[in-house]
């Protein structure tokens, strides 16, 4: 059998796991359906595919069954049915933690549950969440937790993490258990914190927070502003370590080996310890895991003077991986990882050597090639700079893998001799951030969100003609013609797809049940005002328009709905200068926060005051028409204390109000009773207080503009609102209706595009 047939094989047990993930009666019901009628199919056209069908039927019912049993047990789960109560629960960490604006979480795998009726012994999993001032102190796999607090339903993101639950720590709520972790985990936790000292006695704060990442997978030592140049240009995965590391570090120790003349036994296995070291640093991600076990086959076959396949070892271990654990299929570490070795294999493997610039060119495209398609799927952008980037990052992981790991244990010996010889990976590491922050930098690196339909299929069906061509001519020809070919398609495309998303202009961000407005000067200049609630969501809106850094931030005011996506924005991407309204003295983290975040990245903080203009660009400036000048820092309301501002952008006049209120709007009208505009953006989501016939009076806007996220609990935009806006006959736009919304000139006139849902 080939190694075509064992990769359709993993691809029938993934197809089982997604069809048994909704439901767990469903799902192995339309893979029996499904597996029945190739059977019968296959033994009336063709006898001789019956055996193949009924092999690939099996692996579709195996996938289905294994998954569904995870889906009953979940579902049968003693936490899943306790959700709502207040619980203490006792396990150990299942990985380390994610800290984000809203705190930190990890998941745990629970021992025993206690609430105030009983208390089970369990083995189950939920997601531990905590406040932004909870303490969690080191969280590696196999550290022991007590957590109390309540539970709640498990939504689809967490499910597919395997956890039943999510467990919200009370405050306080949070403990280190008193039992010692497994010798493996504490001895693997202690080396990986050993590595990182070592990198932090030899090397800056940031040279040391990137090789961590490089080495260790550990971004919450990064700068920010690296982790988002990372992102941007396609480069992301050499801080998370997969494939790349495992198999860099073990051809690295392989070549080692062969230098000192060692025998061919004993080389290929010290190749299989190092890149077991190098999963066990990662703790034991399924990306690394499928690359160690592809190498433990090579090996394997070399040792024993058999063939080796490599499409047959990555179907192998994929299929391998997910008998072990069926959720795998929804990590996306797994799935980019397992998709970039496909095309490599598919592409390259089995080519003539030609060089070791052509082969890496070939490399390198082949892997984005077999990537795409995922990133096109789940309307990621698609960096058009990532083959540059990554041929001028991806040869120098494996040596700063290894040299990285030299000078931290090297440090032990002698502080010297480290610092000697971290001039190496330090170099290198410079070269990466520099190149990532250049390839961030170009015009056009992104394609824009979701790609039609039409275009991946398109794609898909290009790449298979291509496989077809590449295995029957020219094996090394073809990938090099592919890069150029590839390249001249990508490049014609940015025109197509990022020609509104680069638009001048306002536009209103969709991006759910808050406020955040992009502001765009011919020039490039660009203003942010407020950031909604996600800032993850934000940045990728951002990413979307080719956005890498923001000129001017406001903020209207420190609600979370308008401050909570600045702060992941003010860390990960450059801004020029802050303005807010300067209440301090309101009580909420993620402001403080905000402002910390400024203060520590050096951004320019203004106070807002009425009258105050501040010009971004020839064609792009503010006005403040009301500032919280005469409230107290800690105001009763913070949306009476909305920093109003007036934008005019190429000619275009847009009046953003916050979420000023009506009594507000009136105290702004009687100050300034003219306030023409060509755009509004109606406060506080289209609530019942939100407009006033004054203000629409005053303002006579032809586009009035609603942020609101769809189908939100409280029922915005309300009628009234909508009715004034209709009875002063403003055309109105709402962003949970009509995506985002773009509003510019053309020819003079108001123009309005939306993304649409």
């Amino acid at each position: 059998m080939t190694g075509g047939f064992y990769l359709s094989c993993m691809a029938a047990y993934c197809l089982g796991i997604l069809l048994a993930s909704p439901h767990w009666i469903a799902g192995p019901a339309a893979a029996g359906a499904l597996s029945v009628c190739c059977i019968t199919t296959a033994r009336i056209l063709r006898p001789r595919w019956t055996r193949a069908c009924a092999i690939l039927c099996a692996m579709l019912l195996l996938g289905a069954l294994g998954m569904a049993g995870r889906v009953f047990s979940s579902r049968r789960a003693v936490t899943a049915r306790m959700a709502g109560r207040l619980v203490e629960v006792r396990g150990s960490a299942a990985g380390e933690s994610v800290t984000d604006e809203g705190g930190a979480r990890f998941f745990l795998d629970v021992r025993s549950v206690r609430s105030a009726e009983a208390e089970y012994e369990v083995r189950e999993r939920v997601e531990v969440s905590c406040g932004p001032d909870t303490s969690t102190g080191a969280v590696f796999p196999g550290a022991g937790f007590t957590a109390r607090g309540r539970l709640s339903e498990a939504g689809d993101w967490q499910a597919s993490r395997g956890a039943t639950a999510v467990l919200a720590v009370a405050e306080g709520g949070l403990k280190r258990s008193s039992d010692p972790p497994p010798l493996t985990a504490s001895m693997i936790h202690g080396f990986r914190d050993g590595i990182a000292d070592g990198y932090r006695e030899v090397f800056g704060r940031r040279i040391a927070g990137f090789l961590e990442g490089v080495t260790l997978s550990r971004l919450s030592d990064m700068d920010p502003a690296d982790v988002e140049a990372l992102r941007s240009c396609g480069l992301s995965h050499i801080v998370a370590v997969s494939g790349l590391h495992v198999g860099a570090a073990a051809a690295i120790a392989l070549g080692i080996a062969a230098a000192l003349r060692i025998g061919k036994r004993k080389r290929y296995l010290a190749a299989c310890a190092t890149g077991f070291a190098v999963m066990a640093m990662a703790s034991f991600r399924p990306s690394a895991a499928r690359a160690w076990l592809m190498a433990c086959a090579a090996a394997a076959g070399v040792m024993l003077g058999r063939d080796h396949y490599p499409l047959t070892g990555l179907s192998a271990a994929g299929i391998l991986i997910l008998g072990l654990n069926p959720r795998a299929v929804f990590d996306p570490g797994f799935r980019f990882s397992f998709c970039a070795a496909a095309g490599i294999v598919i592409l390259v493997s089995g080519t003539r050597p030609a060089g070791k610039v052509r082969s890496l060119v070939a490399v390198c495209c082949a892997a984005q090639l077999g990537v795409i398609p995922l990133m096109l799927a789940g309307g990621d952008v698609v960096p058009v700079s990532a083959l540059a980037a990554n041929m001028v990052a991806v040869p120098m992981v494996g040596p700063m893998l290894v040299f990285g790991w030299a000078v931290s244990a090297l440090g032990l010996l002698s502080a010297p001799a480290a610092r000697l010889l971290g001039v190496i990976p330090g170099t290198m590491a410079r070269i990466v951030l520099g190149a990532a922050h250049f390839f961030a930098r170009v015009p056009g690196a992104y394609t824009g969100g979701i790609l039609p339909t039409a275009a991946l299929l398109a794609y898909l069906a290009g790449l298979a003609l291509l496989v077809a061509r590449i295995r029957r001519e020219s094996p090394i020809l073809a990938p090099c013609s592919l890069i150029c070919s590839s390249a001249v398609v990508m490049l014609l495309a940015v025109p197509l797809f990022t020609g509104s998303t680069t638009a001048t202009g306002v536009t209103f961000l969709d991006v759910g049940q808050g406020d955040a407005c992009l502001l765009r000067g011919a020039g490039g200049a660009t203003v942010l005002i407020d950031g909604g609630p996600d800032g993850d969501l934000l940045l990728r809106k951002l990413r979307e328009r080719a956005v890498s850094r923001v000129d001017l931030v406001v903020l209207s005011h420190p609600h979370a709905d308008h401050v909570a996506g600045l702060v992941t924005l003010m860390d990960r991407m450059p801004v020029g200068r802050l303005l807010e309204g300067g209440m301090t003295g309101v009580q909420s983290s993620l402001y403080d926060r905000l402002l910390e975040s400024a203060g520590r990245r050096r951004v320019r903080r203004t106070v807002a005051r009425e009258g105050q203009v501040v010009v971004v660009s020839r064609d792009l400036s503010l006005r403040v028409m009301r500032g919280p000048r005469d409230l107290p820092e800690q105001p009763e309301d913070p949306n009476e204390g909305s920093v109003v501002v007036m934008a005019e952008v190429e000619g275009l006049e847009v009046l953003l109000c916050g979420d000023l209120e009506v009594e507000g709007q009136q105290e702004l009208v009687e100050a300034h009773p003219r306030l023409d505009c060509d755009v509004l953006k109606v406060s506080h989501q289209g609530a019942a207080n939100a407009a006033c016939d004054e203000l629409l009076a005053a303002t006579s806007p032809e586009v009035a503009a609603i942020s609101v996220g769809r189908d939100n609990k409280y029922g915005h935009p309300s009628d009234k609102c909508l009715g004034l806006l209709r009875k002063w006959r403003a055309a109105v736009f709402r962003t949970d209706r009509d995506g985002d919304i773009v509003v510019g000139l053309d020819g003079g006139r108001i123009a309005v595009s939306t993304s649409g849902r």
